[in-house]
């Protein structure tokens, strides 16, 4: 744009100076004709510099409006960034809200007001259970059971809260092998039950189901006991092994 207005002035410079050369030609004759004519009063021919100063200013005014127009675009564009980062930041705090609802909530001392993290669940440590274990000695068929009947033998058995059922089963039916001897090992052929001191007073039979039932009582001892009564069935008479 510059360049184009440079150019046409510089033409206008050429016309002008080319007319002025005429006028100066004719001015001569004129002199020749009529010496006493007075010389034309001289023309001033304009300065190449002041066009080019001229020119340079409104180049340099141009260039000024351009530059203005560019800090007006910079600023829209610093503005539509912030705008941008604004939203960015929304965006962020939306997530951080969103992450807040589906992960933990923290607790916040009112005091510092800094985070305080939950505290951890800490795994309790398995409490060991003293089995005392009673093997009665069998009836024989068709005779009636004493109102209180002396256990043969006694035999100890520690287990741990967190063993499963299946593993007390076998502890008692080695001890049942010490004891009885039977030709066959079978935890059927005996009425097993137990009781919990001060909680369990009524002997329930045991199996996997009250195995459950025993422990959550056990536990709340200070130390846990549980008494298990082995009592052989009469259709099932093993041989005694004394």
């Amino acid at each position: 744009m510059g360049v184009t207005t440079g150019r046409r002035k510089s033409k206008r410079v050429s016309t002008a100076r080319s007319k002025l050369h005429i006028a100066s030609l004719v001015a001569m004759d004129d002199r020749d004709s009529d010496d006493d004519s007075e010389f034309p009063a001289a023309i001033p021919i304009p300065d190449e510099d002041d066009e080019v100063s001229e020119s340079g200013d409104d180049d340099k005014a141009e260039c000024e409006e351009d530059d203005d127009n560019e800090d007006d675009d910079d600023e829209e564009g610093a503005g539509s960034q912030e705008s941008q980062g604004d939203d960015s930041s929304v965006v962020e705090k939306r997530k951080r809200a969103c992450s807040v609802d589906t992960e933990d909530v923290l607790e916040i001392d009112s005091d510092t007001e800094e985070e305080v993290p939950a505290p951890k669940k800490t795994k309790k440590n398995p409490v060991t259970i003293t089995y005392t274990a009673s093997f009665l000695a069998p009836l024989e068929k068709g005779k009636k059971a004493p109102a209180s009947r002396t256990p043969m033998k006694t035999d100890l058995i520690y287990m741990t809260n967190d063993e499963p059922f299946d593993t007390l089963k076998a502890q008692i039916l080695v001890r049942i092998a010490a004891v009885y001897a039977p030709d066959k090992l079978n935890f059927d052929d005996y009425n097993v039950s137990f009781t919990v001191p001060r909680l369990v007073k009524d002997a329930i039979g045991l199996d996997a189901q009250s195995y459950t039932h025993l422990l959550k009582n056990a536990q709340k001892m200070d130390d846990p006991a549980v008494k298990i009564l082995i009592d052989p069935k009469p259709d099932r008479l093993p041989t005694c092994n004394n």
